[in-house]
């Protein structure tokens, strides 16, 4: 990471090695010595927010840290007992050629869960998700997406230029790490993504076939994989059966 986020690790009280500390939002977060302080920043000034590299190709293709822990940390707001999903937006700042960008955070997230039932303007309450297995069946028809609620987040000034905007999908287990979902199979969503025109989105999946643990298969690890928006509506489709018409209107 470059810029100033160092500054704001000082200031959080860090002294720890740079491979020992992580941040999201403006939370630093050490990893050896547990400190997480915030370092307080003026919301309006985005000069403070974390740069990095992207790869979007090859062996190091993977996105920004910055956005892994945002979305990992919206997946722990949901209440979601059936599988619990998080959603992160980072922006482009340059094209660097060769399928990399330089890039910056942003605070835009969203995570997975029934709607909240508003109090004139204010919000009053989430929809209970009580793990049933009624729950469970109709989950998708009763809970909005994480990528629908980052998307709804999004400011006037970052919605203006969505091709610029990329965005990260995690599913988190027990401990509150990414763990590798499927393939591309929800249209609800890829649909939502390719209409707003966002540049397109980052799956940790499943390597494809299994190995073996103790003589049963088990889950092979993750790989972080890019999709631009209409390739990954387009799959996404293609994946779940949805009639698809390819050709561009005359």
């Amino acid at each position: 990471m470059t810029g100033d986020i160092n500054d704001l690790r000082s200031e959080a009280g860090c002294t720890c090695p740079p491979s020992e500390r992580r941040s999201s939002r403006t939370r630093i977060v050490c990893t050896r010595c547990g400190n997480c302080s915030v370092a307080e920043a003026d919301p309006t000034d985005t000069r403070h927010l974390a740069q990095d590299i992207v790869h979007y190709v090859g062996k190091d293709a993977r996105p920004p840290t910055f956005a892994i822990a945002l979305a990992e940390q919206a997946a722990r707001d949901s209440p979601c007992q059936k599988s619990r999903r998080g959603a992160s937006i980072y922006r482009m700042l340059e094209d660097l050629g060769d399928e990399q960008e330089r890039v910056q955070q942003t605070r835009v997230c969203g995570y997975n869960g029934p709607p909240w039932v508003w109090s004139g303007d204010d919000s009053d309450y989430e929809m209970a998700c009580d793990g049933s297995e009624a729950c469970r069946r109709s989950c998708a028809q009763r809970c909005l997406h994480a990528e629908e609620r980052a998307l709804a987040d999004l400011p006037g000034e970052l919605a203006d230029m969505p091709s610029l905007l990329r965005m990260v999908h995690v599913k988190i287990g027990a401990d509150g790490r990414t763990v590798p979902g499927g393939r591309p199979s929800c249209v609800t969503c890829s649909r939502a993504i390719l209409d707003k025109g966002i540049g397109g989105i980052w799956l940790f999946e499943k390597i494809h076939g299994s190995w073996f643990k103790d003589g049963k298969p088990a889950e092979g690890p993750g790989i972080w994989r890019y999709y631009p928006a209409l390739d990954f509506h387009q799959i996404t489709m293609t994946n779940t059966g949805v009639y698809q018409i390819t050709e561009k209107p005359r």
